[in-house]
């Protein structure tokens, strides 16, 4: 019998994953998604790697400061991370621009502001300008969160066509973040139609409660990418309010968009 030639080609034998190099990201992944330190125990248990491989390959990082031991046996993410992922800040062309836009926004709101961009089915946040009395415990810079149940991934979304919207958010269920995140197809895509046509989109306590939020896109791409917003303590969210700081962000990204084109960034 003639032997069948291997047509396999040298790019498809290096794409394929290296077993330790995805264990390493999916442990980095896991540990920058939990609250806190979490136990070598509990580690295993969310990735199931063996365990002899997990201690090698969390001691392998540990060594370089990618994740942290704790005491007790926890680990945490380490420095080295912190330090890897500001450069992807750092070489951002429009977030000086962004950063100086929420600044100003802050100011003429009173109001908590936000740049964000979406990367496929969430938005991830690049910038945050706190207000003096903001309650909040930590920065979101960094976070990754659903876009259908945020202002700003609504913005986005309703950039896209029905086929793109449905390519982007999957056949999966919509994950709800609190009780009020709208998981329902339909009354989001009704929701996307009416930021269409007011360019400004809402949520109220959809992934925080106790906070409203209003946003629009930054037009230097298109479709946008990019979108701005600011956080309204849900007490203070009336219909009035809500329409008054929704013009300034939307006033406030299309100078920003216009800002972003003119020097060139895309």
């Amino acid at each position: 019998m003639t032997a069948q030639p291997n047509l396999e080609t040298e790019a498809e034998r290096s794409a394929r994953p290296v077993k330790s190099a995805d264990r390493t990201l999916q442990l980095l992944e896991t540990l920058a998604a939990a609250d806190g330190p979490i136990s070598v125990a509990e580690l295993h248990r969310r990735v199931g790697f063996p365990r002899s491989s997990l201690h090698q390959l969390v001691h392998t990082m540990a060594a370089s400061g990618w994740v942290e031991f704790t005491g007790e046996g926890s680990v945490a993410i380490g420095s080295r991370a912190l330090v890897v992922g500001t450069s992807y800040l750092d070489r951002d062309p429009a977030l000086p621009h962004a950063v100086a836009t929420l600044e100003s926004l802050r100011e003429a709101s009173g109001y908590t502001t936000h740049y964000a961009r979406r990367e496929q089915a969430h938005v991830l946040y690049l910038a945050t300008r706190e207000t003096t009395d903001s309650h909040r415990a930590t920065s979101r810079v960094g976070r990754r969160l659903p876009a259908h149940a945020t202002s700003l991934g609504k913005a986005l979304l309703a950039e896209l066509s029905a086929a793109e919207l449905d390519e982007v958010l999957g056949s999966d269920p919509l994950p709800a973040l609190t009780d009020a995140t709208i998981t329902d197809r339909s009354v989001l895509a009704a929701g996307l139609d009416q930021v269409r046509a007011s360019r400004v989109a809402s949520e109220r306590e959809e992934n925080t409660p106790g906070v409203c939020c209003v946003a629009a896109t930054v037009g230097y791409r298109i479709p946008a990418t990019d979108a701005i917003s600011c956080s309204i303590p849900a007490g203070r969210a009336t219909e009035a309010e809500i329409a008054r700081v929704g013009g300034l962000v939307l006033t406030a990204a299309d100078a920003l968009g216009a800002r972003l084109r003119a020097a060139g960034v895309r």
